[in-house]
């Protein structure tokens, strides 16, 4: 069977997301693929499957690709906004504070990168740019949760939802 132009690698459905850099050395996410897995009134379910490319920032133009491809799972949601990751057998909930700048800069930025290309289309060049205020005027007023639960399928993140939206 042919694999769809979307799968094929080298063919991202959108531009690469920001850069993340920390000491020194840099990766390039992408998103090559997207699904939507489970609709939900408070939210869609999307897997994706992406590359990441690598550089060190003495040498920005040697880009080395991550060997496989990484999966993982969006929840678009205003409730619960997540990124759910594989993780030790299980998956690992990052859930997001999209509306507050100072939560950007950190680990969890290409998470909240790839909500954003997902869940409405929006690529920035730099996430510390304009993301935070995107969201709030999309009316994201997010609570702070800092734990980082794991759960046996990416289904499982609507246990999260308040009980009014389960």
């Amino acid at each position: 069977m042919a694999q769809t132009q979307a799968r094929m690698p080298g063919k991202p459905i959108a531009k690469p997301l920001p850069d993340w850099c920390q000491h020194g050395e840099c990766v390039t996410p992408t998103i090559e693929y997207s699904e939507p897995v489970l609709f939900h009134s408070a939210g869609v379910l999307f897997r994706i499957e992406g590359e990441t490319w690598s550089y060190s920032m003495q040498n920005p133009k040697k880009k080395t690709r991550a060997p496989g491809t990484s999966r993982a799972f969006v929840f678009c949601s205003k409730q619960v906004p997540a990124v759910i990751s594989p993780f030790e057998g299980k998956y690992l909930v990052d859930f997001l504070t999209l509306d507050d700048e100072g939560r950007y800069g950190h680990a969890n930025e290409i998470s909240m990168a790839q909500y954003f290309a997902v869940c409405h289309g929006r690529i920035f060049d730099s996430m510390m740019t304009g993301a935070a205020e995107f969201a709030r005027t999309l009316g994201y007023k997010v609570q702070d949760r800092v734990e980082q639960p794991t759960i046996d399928r990416p289904e499982g993140i609507l246990q999260f939802l308040p009980k009014s939206a389960r």
